[in-house]
C-alpha cells in the first residue's frame, strides 16, 4: 500500500439501523477476510463509524474518500433517497474521473455492490457494474 493512502477500502452506504448493523457485522467482515487472503495483510476499510466525536462530516469524509485506494458503494433503494449518499457518489465519480485520467482510463477505483433492489440505480452506476468480481 502506498503512503498516500490511509485505507484500502471507503465503503459507502446508507447509514440506518439496519444497513450499519448489516454492513459492520456482515459486509465488513467477509470483505476483511477475502481481502486479507488476497492482499497478505489485513486491509484498512474505512466506514464512517470511525470518526471522532466532534467531526466535520464533508470535510472529514471527503478526507478519507480521497484518501483510499478503492471505493465500495453499497447500492440499495435506500441509498439513492438519500441527499448525502447522492453527495458522496458525486465525489467518488470525480475521484474515479481522476484517477482513470491519471492512468489512462485502464482502471477504476469504484467497485459498487449491489445489496438491495438494482434496478432504482442510475445509468451511470448502471455502467460500471461488473459481472466478475474476483
Amino acid at each position: 500500500m502506498t503512503s498516500d493512502y490511509l485505507h484500502d477500502v471507503f465503503i459507502s452506504y446508507r447509514r440506518q439501523t439496519h444497513w450499519s448493523q448489516w454492513v459492520k457485522r456482515e459486509f465488513v467482515g467477509h470483505l476483511s477476510a477475502y481481502l486479507q487472503q488476497d492482499l497478505g495483510y489485513s486491509a484498512r476499510i474505512f466506514i464512517d463509524d470511525q470518526m471522532l466525536p466532534g467531526f466535520d462530516l464533508p470535510n472529514d469524509l471527503g478526507e478519507n474518500l480521497a484518501r483510499s485506494r478503492i471505493v465500495i458503494p453499497l447500492i440499495s433503494k435506500d441509498y439513492f433517497n438519500s441527499d448525502w449518499c447522492i453527495h458522496e457518489l458525486d465525489l467518488i465519480f470525480d475521484r474515479n474521473k481522476e484517477y482513470t485520467s491519471a492512468n489512462s482510463g485502464n482502471q477504476s477505483i469504484i467497485v459498487p455492490v449491489v445489496v438491495h433492489d438494482g434496478e432504482s440505480m442510475p445509468t451511470c452506476v448502471r455502467s460500471i457494474l461488473y459481472g466478475d468480481f474476483s
